[in-house]
């Protein structure tokens, strides 16, 4: 009787383990863009600011695992099974990654460069080239699970075609 027992009881653990395993692992991911975010930058200030630190590394530590709220222009899109948005920063050779999950592709399909989106992200850090070898490695913000709050489309200017600017005169 003691040992069917002490079976019974390994085998609830067992199952109890499994169950427990099958619910973390079928967990949606947290996403950070609900409620409000611990940092509303502008990515442009922000960015600046970051260059022109030569500590930089150390003061971006606070960011470091809280949500920002960024508002930005498209510069690319890359990605196959999950997409990320490089963001322009308003310096030459700074990116701004925010990487967003598979499970977001519906949403992000229609993103291409040139469109201005607001995204909520989890800032992962900074990455800043530390050697003389690196002088010309670009710095860059990696974001992650992040969520598209926002998305204008690009509108194209047509009537400043070079082709048609002297059409008037042709008449």
């Amino acid at each position: 009787m003691n040992k069917r027992n002490i079976l019974l009881t390994l085998l609830a653990i067992f199952i109890l383990g499994i169950g427990i395993g099958y619910y973390l692992y079928t967990k949606p991911s947290e996403n950070k863009s609900t409620g409000t975010p611990d940092f509303e930058k502008d990515i442009n200030q922000w960015v600046t600011e970051l260059n022109a630190d030569t500590a930089a590394a150390k003061t971006f530590s606070t960011f470091v695992g809280k949500s920002v709220k960024l508002t930005a222009e498209v510069g690319d899109v890359l990605g196959d099974s999950s997409v990320t948005l490089q963001l322009k920063s308003g310096v030459e050779g700074f990116m701004v990654n925010a990487n967003f999950h598979a499970s977001m592709n519906s949403a992000v399909s229609g993103v291409v460069a040139g469109d201005m989106v607001t995204v909520q992200c989890v800032c992962d850090g900074l990455v800043v080239p530390m050697s003389a070898d690196d002088l010309f490695a670009e710095k860059k913000i990696d974001l992650s699970r992040c969520d598209l709050l926002k998305h204008e489309k690009h509108q194209s200017d047509v009537s400043r075609s070079v082709e048609h600017e002297n059409s008037d005169s042709i008449k």
